[in-house]
């Protein structure tokens, strides 16, 4: 969508450039003030998708109406286009709501959810793996934290992290990832959250990793934090011999 905007914003910028008269300063001013707001909202929420999609689409109809209105090379609108015009933007708009009505109820649901994290990881060691689901739709003006204690994560781009190497050294004595994992198994203090999937994987990737190693992982069921089958469930961590 981004490069369809952007290629859309090129060919009818060089349109006006062709075509330039004393009202062409009005569409270039109005698009340094479009860019400064983009910038701006980028900088500051990260540009969240339920106001880049109206942003754009109210830009892509501003360029459109300068167009129409001030090029002598495209015949005005009809009316009965005119009016097939409004009922777009009225089925738009209604688009709109709709999509805003599902942000906020994904939203409500996944603070609910990170709430439950938080009140069963309180003051307790936790390893998530799948929680990360559960940041989508969340307030850019909010802030939200899974735990009180150290927080472990194994999936999503904060393993990309080179800290998180040393974060493990902190928790266990060991910055090797399989022996921090097998010691922190060992802590009764730990919270596992993680989706099945992943818990399974956890668990043979200890098995079959070393084939030399004794201990593996072992990862129980305890709870479910919410009916949603998206969100990942809470395990108690044990360390056995194989």
């Amino acid at each position: 969508m981004s490069i369809a905007y952007g290629l859309f914003f090129v060919f009818s910028s060089i349109w006006v450039f062709l075509g330039a008269t004393e009202q062409a300063k009005e569409y270039w001013l109005a698009q340094l003030a479009f860019f400064i707001m983009l910038t701006f909202i980028a900088l500051w929420m990260k540009l969240p998708l339920r106001l880049a999609v109206p942003l754009f689409s109210i830009w892509a109809v501003g360029i459109l109406i300068y167009l129409v209105r001030c090029n002598p090379s495209i015949p005005s609108l009809t009316l009965s286009w005119q009016w097939a015009l409004c009922i777009i933007v009225v089925v738009y708009t209604t688009k709109l709501w709709r999509q805003g009505r599902a942000y906020h109820h994904h939203q409500v649901e996944n603070e609910a959810y990170i709430s439950q994290v938080y009140a069963v990881a309180k003051h307790r060691t936790l390893v998530v793996g799948g929680v990360e689901q559960a940041y989508q739709y969340l307030s850019p003006f909010a802030t939200y934290e899974l735990s009180d204690s150290p927080v472990l994560t194994l999936m999503g781009w904060l393993t990309l992290e080179p800290s998180l190497a040393s974060l493990r050294q902190h928790m266990t004595g060991t910055r090797d990832f399989e022996d921090s994992l097998l010691r922190l198994a060992a802590k009764p203090n730990t919270l596992w959250i993680m989706h099945e999937s992943f818990a399974s994987y956890l668990q043979l990737y200890t098995k079959r990793h070393r084939p030399a190693s004794t201990a593996a992982l072992s990862l129980v069921e305890k709870q479910r934090l919410s009916s949603n089958p998206k969100f990942a469930k809470v395990y108690q961590g044990n360390v056995t011999n194989q």
